[in-house]
């Protein structure tokens, strides 16, 4: 199964304008003019040919490769999966930060027309949440309707300006260069910047769009291109149509004054927007209906980060770098499911908790190694002679991945504390430990360590979890009188093992409790020992090399009986292990397996989610069993039984 192919080249333009826009644009104005002062229109121009040149790296790249995990791709295939890795886990936290800071920003933005309290706006932030996320999980065409509307109010908003704006071009209002430095402009371009991010989200959009190695490149480029003429066109307006120094400070009546108040240090701080200013030339009934529009806009970002994320998720957990189960998709909706869900707790948890308002002074550090790294990604792949045909090429690409990330660095140093980058770094160092650990579950040291904890807790649950749900079944199974010689596979720290030999095995007959963890049967033993329990034999094996164990091997034939609880779900090839003990059962011989069928499957074990697929799996091995089903909380107690018929 794989995501459903729906999105054009049309539609993803418009998309990725208004994903690019983001609230940059009505914030970073104010911010830039007080850096740079009228310098900070040339920090636009240059950030707008910078753009356009990390667009042409995202569009190679897009081309090499039209997968779902878009950055995280391209770092995994030039530097290894432990950087994708780290820079997969950096766009999700930038994508979380982005999601909380732009949607209560955007509710702060709404409260000059309608005043909103701060639980008032925590109630309608998780609601929107919750809305965009069952938007996404219903399919990328439900989503794709919300966003175009969305990227409508985008360009609707900037083109107001420009045309209400247009006739009120003074030059002379762009003035006082003298009073500013113009190494401003190296410093306000880090600010700018963040008006034209966002390729990433679109990257993640890969195995939804039709013909992407074709479409992707285009889509980076036009997007970009034409944001910065809006932008461009939006902040010459701005800074033109009135006095550039009311795009920074509000409460400054003449040239004079702003000289006289710059001078003596009693310049303004007040935040403010470009739709505030916008009053000036158009009168506050403009402003009001620009503050919806724009509102409508910067909801738009929120709404493309919410659904393009999951599909970030989705691609790693398909790498089995996060829970295979994150990369389940809806038989119907063909959308990531699961880690929607996912996707959706952990954005209500930043928001409820505010927790964002810290994680926002790394965001920036954080997307300047994930752009760094997709940058040099392309000098670095251009090395692989199966990945030179493709048609798009950034062009010096040594060049020009120097040129950009030195701009990006100076620019960074300049701006943040060393506090702040050493905290960054310290989140990606985060990732290489998490990289680690997720890897580990595939790792047989880590499963040994795992399987040694499930025991213990099976140990402490058992009365009210296993006694009771699962042992009355073994225990009516295995009460046939000509059972005597039986296996319990992966039998832990042998709680089950025990508890058979005492109510189900004769003493003149054996149950093998076999496992690969010795402190699990060091305390199996103990337990044996201790109940004096004469009937039964642990065996510290692995189950795949049983037949290389010429004793055991021998003593583990025709038997009576195969049980095991809780095993097939770490078997990475059950099939192989079914088929041994098929040869090893004597005819009409019984089997009895119980395995869990976990709530929102975030395992991912999709053969014991139906009936259909489990028959499918035994009947590989030659075996016909019967199912049925327990109901437990959090789970299903999966019963699969049957009898070698042959």
């Amino acid at each position: 199964m794989a995501l459903k192919r729906s999105l054009t080249l049309g539609i993803l333009i418009l998309i990725g304008i208004n994903t690019l826009i983001g609230s940059g644009i009505f914030f970073d104005s104010a911010i830039a003019a007080k850096i740079a002062g009228p310098y900070a229109i040339f920090a636009w121009i240059i950030t707008a040919i910078l753009s356009i040149i990390i667009s042409s790296f995202f569009a190679e790249l897009s081309e090499m490769f039209p997968n779902s995990g878009g950055v995280y791709i391209y770092a995994k295939k030039a530097f290894g999966e432990i950087i994708g890795f780290c820079v997969g886990w950096s766009s999700w936290l930038i994508s979380n930060i982005y999601i909380a800071m732009f949607l209560t920003g955007s509710l702060q933005f709404i409260s000059i027309l309608f005043p909103l309290s701060s639980l008032t706006k925590l109630i309608i932030a998780s609601i929107f949440i919750l809305f965009m996320n069952f938007i996404s999980f219903k399919g990328i065409e439900a989503s794709t309707k919300f966003l175009i509307f969305f990227a409508i109010a985008t360009i609707s908003t900037l083109l107001m300006i420009i045309f209400v704006g247009a006739p009120h071009i003074n030059f002379s209002n762009l003035n006082s260069f003298d009073l500013y430095p113009k190494t401003g402009i190296i410093l306000a371009i880090f600010f700018v910047l963040e008006t034209f991010a966002g390729w990433e989200s679109l990257s993640f959009l890969s195995e939804e769009t039709k013909d992407a190695k074709k479409t992707l490149p285009k889509v980076m480029l036009f997007s970009t291109l034409i944001v910065s003429i809006l932008v461009i066109a939006t902040i010459f307006i701005s800074m033109t149509a009135m006095p550039w120094y009311l795009t920074a400070y509000s409460k400054v009546n003449s040239i004079s004054d702003f000289k006289e108040k710059l001078n003596s240090g009693n310049l303004d701080e007040q935040k403010i927007s470009l739709i505030h200013i916008t009053s000036y030339f158009a009168g506050e009934n403009f402003q009001k209906i620009l503050i919806i529009i724009a509102f409508l806009n910067i909801i738009g970002s929120v709404s493309m980060l919410i659904v393009s994320t999951p599909r970030l998720i989705y691609a790693m957990a398909r790498d089995k770098v996060l829970p295979e189960g994150l990369s389940r998709l809806h038989p119907k909706n063909k959308t990531p499911y699961n880690a929607i869900i996912f996707q959706t707790i952990i954005s209500l948890f930043v928001i409820l908790s505010n927790s964002y308002e810290f994680l926002l002074k790394i965001a920036t550090p954080l997307s300047i190694f994930m752009y760094g790294t997709v940058i040099l990604a392309v000098p670095k792949l251009r090395k692989n002679p199966s990945l030179k045909e493709h048609n798009f090429k950034v062009p010096f690409p040594h060049l020009t991945s120097f040129l950009v990330l030195s701009i990006l660095t100076i620019s960074m140093l300049l701006t943040f504390a060393i506090k702040e980058i050493i905290i960054a770094l310290l989140f990606i160092s985060l990732g290489v430990i998490l990289y680690f650990i997720a890897r580990l579950g595939y790792n047989k040291k880590f499963i040994r360590f795992f399987s040694e904890i499930s025991a213990k807790l099976n140990y402490i649950t058992y009365d009210f979890l296993v006694k009771r749900k699962i042992m009355p079944h073994l225990n009516n199974f295995l009460s046939d009188i000509t059972i005597s010689k039986v296996v319990d596979l992966g039998c832990g720290i042998g709680v089950i093992t025990n508890a058979l030999a005492e109510e189900c095995i004769p003493l003149d007959g054996k149950i093998y409790g076999l496992d690969f963890s010795r402190n699990s049967l060091k305390i199996a033993h103990q337990i044996a020992k201790e109940r004096n329990i004469p009937n039964v034999k642990f065996i510290e094996i692995d189950l795949y090399q049983i037949k290389n164990q010429k004793k055991i091997n021998e003593e583990l034939q025709n038997l009576d009986a195969v049980i095991g609880i809780g095993i097939l779900e770490y078997l990475h090839n059950p099939v192989k292990i079914l088929k041994d003990f098929k040869e090893r059962l004597r005819k009409g011989g019984k089997f009895y397996f119980v395995d869990y069928d976990f709530a929102f499957h975030l395992i991912d074990k999709p053969w014991i989610e139906e009936n259909k697929k489990i028959y499918q799996l035994f009947e590989k091995a030659g075996l016909k069993p019967k199912i049925w089903r327990q109901k437990g909380l959090f789970w299903q107690y999966v019963h699969i039984y049957g009898e070698k018929d042959e």
